[in-house]
């Protein structure tokens, strides 16, 4: 039978003859507050068996397989992500207002993937590995309020994979 007191485990079977021990009393090499040395402690019945005794291990090592479970969820594929107008377009529109102001590319983004082990060692990065230029229809409007229309080419990632030696924010292969 083992027993916890004040966050120490007191093993309460008589070593030797494997009887239950009544009393336990509280020595100084436990390392407890003086308050507790020297106190006697009556030991009820509490039994362990080794299925619970791996309960409570089970239980840490269910949390870890649900967390791990959520870790592979993530993937190493395309996500949709928001880019700003203004700050793809590089020409004489740059002091007008441009419409619409996000658009929407699919992006190998390393920090929403996976590419690791069981264990949740990360251990390579999610790059692009194929991609296509995406075609967005833009405009702005002039002082007479008519609008002027322009094609905007973003780069848009169609497969992802896992590599080592990748550079996580640019995606090329180092």
């Amino acid at each position: 039978m083992v027993m916890v007191v004040d966050s120490m485990t007191i093993d309460s079977k008589d070593k030797t003859t494997g009887n239950d021990i009544e009393d336990v009393t509280v020595g100084v090499e436990r390392g407890l507050p003086a308050d507790d040395v020297g106190q006697t402690w009556s030991v009820r019945e509490v039994h362990v068996s080794p299925k619970d005794a791996r309960s409570a291990k089970s239980v840490e090592e269910r949390a870890i397989n649900r967390q791990m479970k959520q870790v592979k969820k993530l993937k190493c594929k395309p996500y949709r992500k928001k880019v700003y107008v203004r700050d793809k377009v590089q020409d004489e529109r740059n002091d007008e207002e441009l419409f619409p102001h996000v658009v929407v590319v699919k992006r190998c983004d390393n920090s929403c993937s996976f590419c690791g082990d069981s264990k949740g060692r990360e251990l390579l990065n999610c790059v692009a590995i194929k991609t296509k230029m995406k075609k967005f229809t833009i405009y702005y409007e002039d002082e007479q309020k008519q609008r002027h229309y322009s094609e905007l080419y973003l780069k848009q990632d169609m497969k992802c994979g896992c590599f080592a030696g990748a550079d996580a924010h640019t995606g090329q292969h180092t």
